[in-house]
Parts: structure tokens; C-alpha cells; sequence
């Protein structure tokens, strides 16, 4: 199987980087293929997401809040420059290449 990792990386499988203007940090755990795409108005990206609370103090335990796959509709579908309600979204999703696979970590 190919893979085609971001500009720099040499090795995509758990590659991190950090965006600390907007305190998004990324975490690649599987590489995309191709070019990043292009995020026009109206494109439509199309992905499965989990969302998780951190573990506190006293748990090593994460909480799923959110998990497209358990939710019985099929993968989330975002439309760019739509002004979604949760602008980080459309940010972390223009990161992305198609079929990769990302964890993000971000405050509220």
C-alpha cells in the first residue's frame, strides 16, 4: 500500500505538529494519498469522527461524547465556508489528506 505523507515527514505513522495560534495540535496515525485538496466554498468533505473528553485526575479512562460510527447515520458531511456552528471543523478537516487518518486535540 502507498502512502503519500504531508511536506517534510518521512515517516506519517504518528507524525505530530501543533498550530499553537489557534491551540490545535495534530496527531497523524495513518497517511493520506495524493495533494491536499482544494477547499473552495461548497466542497464537501465527507469523514468519520470520534469526539472524546480527556481523562481526569482520577481515571486513565477517555469518554466518547460523539462517534459517527455508533450514531446510525452513515460518516459526517461537512460543507467549506458554510460558517458551521464549529469552525475548528472545517479548520482540521483542510489539514487533512483523503484517507488519512488524524487524532486532534483542541480546547472549548
Amino acid at each position: 500500500r502507498e502512502a503519500t505523507c504531508h511536506p517534510g515527514l518521512t515517516d506519517c505513522a504518528m507524525a505530530t505538529s501543533t498550530d499553537p495560534s489557534v491551540g490545535i495540535s495534530k496527531q497523524i496515525i495513518y497517511c493520506g494519498r495524493g495533494g491536499s485538496p482544494a477547499f473552495t466554498k461548497n466542497t464537501k468533505a465527507t469523514f468519520h469522527f470520534r469526539a472524546i473528553l480527556p481523562s481526569d485526575s482520577c481515571s486513565s479512562e477517555e469518554t466518547v461524547v460523539d462517534d459517527s460510527r455508533t450514531m446510525g447515520c452513515g460518516p459526517f458531511e461537512l460543507l467549506c465556508g458554510r460558517e458551521f456552528k464549529m469552525a475548528v471543523w472545517e479548520r482540521i478537516v483542510q489539514t487533512m489528506l483523503v484517507g488519512e487518518v488524524s487524532r486532534f486535540t483542541f480546547g472549548p
